[in-house]
């Protein structure tokens, strides 16, 4: 049987309170409850959060070539600071075996001689 979020909130929120014993105060037994259930609320907005917004880095358009990767390109580029065409050779050299075989390839290498003829003019 599957959980649903408030389930899996409440078991992630730890065992329920226990109140006091009679004759102590209530008002005590009510600040737990109200803690427990404050926690229990933000694990389900967390859950919730997360499968309503996953990280772009978890999402993709049209295949599945970038997300099977240990580093997407897109992280490797923007840690390094790379400018566009130099991410450009990067992304068509790390798809080109699961996405458009030498097409991608002869993309890089169109890339490259843009990036060499830009330089030249230096």
């Amino acid at each position: 049987m599957m959980q649903d979020g408030n389930d899996v909130a409440m078991a992630l929120a730890g065992p329920a309170p226990s109140y006091p014993a009679i004759g102590a105060d209530p008002c005590v037994a009510a600040v737990h409850a109200a803690a427990y259930e404050l926690k229990a609320n933000e694990l389900r907005k967390a859950e919730i959060d997360a499968a309503c917004n996953p990280s772009p880095l978890d999402v993709q358009v049209a295949g599945d070539h970038y997300k099977k990767l240990k580093i997407q390109p897109v992280e490797y580029i923007h840690a390094n600071g790379l400018p566009f065409i130099e991410g450009s050779v990067i992304k068509y050299v790390t798809r080109w075996r699961d996405k458009g075989g030498v097409k991608d390839l002869e993309k890089a290498r169109h890339f490259l001689d843009l990036l060499i003829e830009l330089e030249g003019r230096k």
